[in-house]
């Protein structure tokens, strides 16, 4: 996205914006499946808790790169992944334990 600012902005600012946003959650989205699947493999969680936590934190993840794109794409990408990775190191773990039986 930072390779490509201008399109970026462009598509933030039009009636493609949706598209883009569905694009970029559809994607977020199987990568955190994924690693929530893998958190809860010695749980017994069901699967729609497992869906609203994955969906829960794509949420979250689509509204900072909103945010970022709002702000000119300006923070280093790295940094934000850095602290995103920070706040929820063992958050997955913790969410799934509250819906565990």
């Amino acid at each position: 996205m930072q390779n490509n600012k201008t399109i970026v902005k462009n598509v933030y600012q039009s009636n493609y914006r949706d598209l883009m946003e569905k694009y970029i959650f559809k994607i977020i989205y199987s990568y955190v499946i994924d690693i929530v699947e893998k958190v809860a493999e010695n749980m017994t969680v069901a699967q729609k808790h497992k869906d609203f936590i994955a969906h829960f934190y794509t949420l979250a993840l689509l509204a900072l790169i909103h945010e970022w794109v709002q702000n000119d794409l300006k923070e280093d990408p790295k940094k934000i992944v850095q602290q995103v990775a920070t706040l929820v190191q063992g958050a997955f773990k913790n969410d799934l334990e509250k819906y565990a039986k």
